[in-house]
């Protein structure tokens, strides 16, 4: 079995005329920036978004610079797009991460009183993390929707290492205030 190339090997493949390249760049990336896009635009436009992103960087992968940062790069393109996204609906904020929650938990066969109890608990989650700080609620999407390293989410935001690390902590912090209450209910 031959090795798997590595990002800058597979767009110096799609830039001399190698389509599937992309393909494998999509298949490497697009989980983590779709967990990190469903969480920022829900379910149903993150695919689009997702779409977008990558026909963008088809589009601009021969003004990337080939220094291993494929992935922020791609985040950086889908945090843009998802916000152009928002931007065109007319709104300001998020949307609540209740409906990819919904998703994630939703199986066939499951009791439907632990479905409803998981749900409940889903969009309470969501309600919190929504009414974080926009640059904590960033922070945390990225690292724990995107699985982004904190180098990476702060190369991604262009901020300091130190200040994505402080919003991660501000925004736990905040999200354990929030849900104190609820753990209180779950250990009752």
């Amino acid at each position: 079995m031959g090795t798997v190339p590595d990002d800058g090997a597979l767009v110096r493949a799609y830039l001399g005329g190698d389509a599937e390249a992309l393909g494998a760049l999509y298949d490497r990336h697009a989980p983590a920036l779709f967990g990190y896009l469903r969480a920022r635009v829900g379910a149903h436009e993150a695919e689009d978004v997702l779409q977008d992103t990558f026909m963008q960087a088809a589009r601009d992968l021969d003004r990337y610079d080939h220094r291993g940062k494929m992935r922020q790069w791609l985040f950086t393109l889908a945090r843009s797009r998802a916000l152009d996204r928002i931007r065109r609906r007319g709104r300001r904020r998020e949307r609540a991460l209740g409906d990819s929650e919904e998703e994630r938990l939703s199986h066939p066969g499951r009791d439907p009183l632990q479905h409803q109890a998981d749900r409940e608990l889903a969009g309470r989650i969501a309600s919190a993390v929504a009414v974080l700080p926009d640059k904590h609620r960033e922070v945390f999407l990225l690292r724990e929707e995107g699985g982004l390293t904190f180098r990476e989410i702060a190369d991604t935001l262009v901020i300091p290492l130190n200040t994505a690390l402080s919003h991660m902590h501000r925004a736990t912090l905040a999200l354990r205030a929030n849900l104190a209450d609820l753990e209180k209910e779950l250990d009752e």
